[in-house]
Formats: structure tokens, C-alpha cells, sequence
């Protein structure tokens, strides 16, 4: 995707429109999700994450961050029960859509 942005600008006008589309989605402020994104990157990067790295499969630490973001999202569920029949994998998917 080529997104042509001006040098003032922090966030392109095509990376904005995808952030608000999921906040719209999501039902939340648009910098809660830049804000969570942000934290996401920090704590992948802290951890020695490549960024953007893909076909090699998964290295032992993504798999670790990935057991350690769905127990960071079973934490969060205790306190905003999700609908019945719904579950983390279906609301991933949601998001994706």
C-alpha cells in the first residue's frame, strides 16, 4: 500500500482512515487504538521482535508474546464478559473484516 504523506504530517491520510475505521469498529477513540498499537509495538520491540518479519513461521519468542497477549485478553475478559458464544479467535476474525 503507497501512501503519499506530507512531511508535517505524523500519520499518513490512508493509515488515519484505517485507524478510525477500527475505532468506529471497535467503538472506541481512535487514540486508544493508536495508543494500544503503539504499547503492542514497544513491548515486541523491548522483547526483540522483528518487525514485519513473515514466512519464516513463528520463533519461540512470537510464540511467547502471543501466549502472553491471549492471557494479557482472557485478564481483560474477567471484566467485560464477552456475548455468549463468542470467543477471542471470532472477535479477532471480526476485527479483520
Amino acid at each position: 500500500m503507497k501512501t503519499e504523506s506530507r512531511p508535517d504530517q505524523l500519520i499518513s491520510p490512508a493509515l488515519l482512515a484505517e485507524v478510525e475505521a477500527m475505532a468506529t469498529a471497535e467503538r472506541r477513540a481512535a487514540s486508544e487504538i493508536l495508543r494500544d498499537a503503539l504499547e503492542l509495538y514497544r513491548h515486541d520491540h523491548a522483547k526483540g521482535i522483528p518487525v514485519g518479519t513473515e514466512g519464516s513461521g513463528p520463533t519461540e519468542a512470537q510464540k511467547r508474546a502471543a501466549w502472553e497477549a491471549g492471557q494479557r485478553i482472557r485478564e481483560r475478559r474477567k471484566f467485560h464478559p464477552m456475548p455468549e458464544g463468542e470467543t477471542i479467535k471470532s472477535l479477532i476474525e471480526f476485527g479483520r473484516a
